[in-house]
């Protein structure tokens, strides 16, 4: 990732909405910046039908559940679109057909993430 990748997301996602921005209040940033570069390895291994990124994500699901962090189904269209934006950001070349296949990736791990809520 290029430098300053994490800090433009999650300012693009934290501008987002202002629900999103409130779930941020008293995180640990750099903490959370590690948390979400593994789990996108995780979605990326998920993709190739990789066992444990399948536990891996299923995890991710319950502790983003209504019981843990109620991390709401709604919330991830937020973060699709700010990660796709800050990719697009952060690669000026990036073509339609290569953001076509983050967003279809990224859509199916949320959707093993939102199964859990």
């Amino acid at each position: 990732m290029s430098e300053g990748f994490f800090d433009d997301f999650y300012d693009e996602l934290m501008a987002s909405s202002e629900s999103i921005k409130k779930k941020f209040v008293g995180v640990d940033l750099e903490n959370q910046k590690a948390l979400l570069k593994n789990g996108l390895s995780y979605m990326i291994m998920l993709n190739k039908g990789s066992q444990m990124a399948n536990s891996k994500v299923d995890k991710l699901g319950v502790s983003h559940s209504k019981e843990k962090l109620d991390i709401e189904p709604w919330m991830y269209d937020h973060w699709k679109k700010s990660l796709l934006a800050t990719i697009q950001k952060h690669d000026t070349k990036i073509g339609p057909s290569l953001l076509k296949d983050w967003d279809e990736l990224l859509q199916k791990g949320i959707d093993r993430i939102v199964e859990k809520y």
